[in-house]
């Protein structure tokens, strides 16, 4: 590029949480992903703002929480209110001579109208709609006679590739560099992924939820679970309840469901990244692979997302940056490298190594043959042989990762400094961190905390109005709890919750909403959660924490965080 920045892929998973192999998850299948994360920096701890579509993606590509935005479900977006002349994330690149470019889902549909085109982007938007499985069922194998009507990934990436074409043979030579935003749907629900991708599960051992009843509300958790009315909407699914979870066999078969539409995705990233290769643009390209929200798959009966447990608001996170390798004045001892705990076929336990071991600028994946492998090589064997990059087999040597807390709101100054742009002033507000000296240093602490919420209503029918999901519901066991304040009026949300998660706890409350000042009543908070994650370092283990509630236990605790959660939440909503 003649400005000598660097070029931006920032590649969008929908409903993703970290059930990647990368993450140390065992029965998933995500060769190109993880090879993207090996080659790159994993951030182990990284958490949304609000673990739903729409605000969550207005929260990070404007680097500000939903409490500035005032967008906490699907009826509101950034550019009503203060936000009118924000500059988004994207806009701040176009702004600065880059060409700019989203395909699939970037900004949630209408959130802001027509995804804030032209203001964000230097072309129109393309969105391809994704349509329900046959017979409305919750997750299908589609055999690939009818993958045309059905596939809207493959339909992206195809697209991304002509932008990329696009770029190439016009505004490259402009001297624009490319800010391209390439978002996937799967796996949002349904679930519905090619049928040969299921074939390479064969033989593959898909482990359910280990504590799959809901909390008890004498807990304290009575506002944690809500109604899974987004699940009991398929036909194929019976009316789960809070007294009642899906069966064991239905939830092995959904989840498998659920691994199959990633690995659909996964596909899509091989795809994309050897187009990226292919063109030469390996060395200049800051590429970030992230979800926009995490899942529940059962984990105390709970299921879609819109909680404030770590199955819900953490995802996958991993940068990308070649440019900065070799071209740090930090120490060699402080660029360490995460292993994954596996040994290589001669027994030999991997680990701790430096950068400087690693050799060259841009990092190859390693067959445990020793065989380097490109992106291209990767893609084809994944589809063709998915047995070779199992743990077992020593999928990857070593994964720089970075452990500590980080945020979406993070990634806008994150881009900013790594394509060498200036940072925007402070007259933005944007509430975000620089996160690039984590990509040499995994000892940097940056932040110590990470924040998120989510909405609570009673009236089921008003938050779903519209949608076509029903309120189906045991009158009995269900009509005590509350649903996410979908399509709910923000003056009329029931409770927020917020939650603090420190490398050592997660704390919730959730507090009675003031809808005139649209903000919580500090002084009317109940269902208090601690959850300890003192021991959690575990790259993503969601079975073995956030199962006892031990605010009781840790009165002093529970007390200081929920000093610092308010402290937090009142400057937000400035």
């Amino acid at each position: 590029n003649n400005n000598n920045n660097n070029n931006v892929l920032l590649v969008i998973v929908d409903n993703m949480r970290p059930d990647l192999g990368v993450y140390n998850v065992s029965d998933v299948i995500s060769p190109n992903m993880d090879k993207l994360a090996a080659e790159g920096t994993l951030f182990s701890r990284a958490y949304c703002a609000l673990a739903w579509c729409a605000p969550s993606r207005n929260s990070f590509l404007t680097g500000r929480r939903p409490d500035r935005t005032k967008a906490w479900n699907f009826v509101d977006h950034f550019r009503e209110g203060a936000g009118i002349n924000w500059v988004s994330m994207p806009q701040y690149f176009k702004n600065n001579n880059y060409y700019t470019a989203a395909i699939g889902k970037v900004f949630h549909p209408d959130l802001p109208p027509n995804f804030d085109f032209p203001k964000s982007w230097s072309t129109q938007p393309y969105f391809p709609l994704k349509v329900a499985c046959p017979k409305n069922t919750m997750s299908c194998a589609v055999p690939s006679s009818n993958l045309s009507w059905v596939d809207v990934d493959v339909a992206t990436t195809n697209h991304a590739l002509d932008q990329l074409h696009a770029w190439e043979t016009s505004k490259k030579e402009e001297g624009k560099p490319f800010f391209i935003a390439v978002g996937y749907q799967s796996p949002r629900l349904s679930w519905s992924f090619p049928a040969e991708v299921l074939k390479r599960y064969k033989g593959v051992n898909i482990t359910i939820a280990k504590e799959r009843n809901s909390p008890p509300p004498s807990s304290g958790e009575s506002l944690e679970w809500f109604r899974p009315n987004e699940v009991d909407m398929y036909s194929d699914i019976e009316n789960v309840t809070f007294d009642k979870p899906m069966t064991e066999d239905k939830q092995r078969e959904v989840k498998l469901a659920y691994y199959s539409t990633i690995t659909h995705v996964d596909d899509q990233v091989g795809v994309l990244m050897s187009k990226v290769e292919e063109m030469g643009l390996l060395n200049n390209t800051t590429v970030v692979l992230m979800a926009d929200h995490g899942q529940n798959i059962g984990e105390h009966n709970l299921w879609s997302m819109m909680s404030t447990m770590e199955t819900s608001l953490r995802v996958p996170l991993a940068i990308y940056a070649p440019h900065l390798l070799g071209k740090t004045s930090q120490p060699e001892s402080n660029k360490k490298l995460k292993t994954n705990g596996s040994t290589n076929s001669g027994g030999e336990k991997h680990g701790e190594t430096t950068l400087a071991s690693v050799g060259n600028n841009v990092k190859m994946l390693k067959h445990n043959t020793g065989q380097i492998l490109s992106w291209k090589e990767t893609a084809q064997r994944s589809r063709t042989n998915p047995q070779w990059f199992l743990r077992e087999e020593n999928r990857y040597n070593q994964v720089p990762t970075y452990e500590h807390p980080v945020e979406l709101t993070d990634l806008f100054p994150t881009l900013v400094s790594l394509s060498g742009l200036s940072q925007p002033p402070a007259s933005f507000g944007l509430e975000g961190i620089d996160l690039s000296q984590a990509l040499t240093n995994s000892s940097v602490l940056l932040k110590d905390a990470a924040f998120g919420q989510i909405t609570r209503c009673h009236n089921c029918s008003e938050s779903y109005a519209g949608t076509g999901i029903p309120c189906n519901y045991d009158e009995t066991a269900d009509k005590q709890f509350t649903v996410p304040c979908c399509k709910t009026s923000r003056s009329r949300f029931n409770y927020m919750g917020m939650s603090i998660r420190t490398e050592a706890w997660r704390y919730t409350t959730y507090c009675e909403w003031d809808g005139a000042s649209l903000s919580p009543i500090w002084t009317n908070c109940t269902a208090h959660e601690l959850f300890d994650h003192r021991t959690d370092t575990e790259l993503y283990n969601v079975d073995d924490f956030e199962n006892e509630n031990v605010v009781s236990h840790f009165p002093q605790i529970a007390s200081s965080l929920f000093q610092r959660l308010k402290t937090q939440f009142q400057h937000d909503s400035f």
